[in-house]
Parts: structure tokens; sequence; C-alpha cells
């Protein structure tokens, strides 16, 4: 009988999640560390200027510190 392999513990393929402070420092290491795991992202910060979407990274401006723009974020990202 042949032993089947053990699923990667560190993948995150098929999973979204949410960094907020992505542009820069631990938030941006996230990032890169959850997209090389297959994971998507949504990636929040204030200035997105430097993120470029693409299939799994989604970059949405935000505020996290009001919360209206916290609610416009969340639907944003919901509907795409």
């Amino acid at each position: 009988m042949a032993t089947q392999p053990m699923p990667n513990p560190m993948t995150m393929g098929g999973r979204t999640i949410v960094v907020t402070g992505a542009a820069q420092g631990i938030g941006k290491a996230i990032v890169d560390l959850s997209l090389s795991l297959g994971a998507r992202v949504i990636a929040v910060d204030l200035d997105i200027s430097d993120m470029k979407a693409t299939d799994c990274l989604l970059p949405l401006a935000c505020d996290v510190s009001h919360a209206d723009m916290v609610d416009a974020t969340v639907t944003a990202a919901i509907e795409r």
C-alpha cells in the first residue's frame, strides 16, 4: 500500500486574507509571504501607489481609523 504524501501545512491556496498596513514593513512582508504561499491578498493601506493589482493582489486605499472608510473597503473587496 502506497502512502499518501503529506499536504504542505504552509500552503494558503484557496484562501483570501486582508492585510492592513500592507505597503511597508511587517505588513508588506506578510503580503509577500502570503502571496508566495498561494493566498489571494487584499492589501489595505493609506498609500497604495506602489502596489499593482494582480489576479492575487487587490490593493485598496483606506484609513482604518474611519469606520465609514472601512465599511466601503470591505464592500469593495467583497464585490471583487
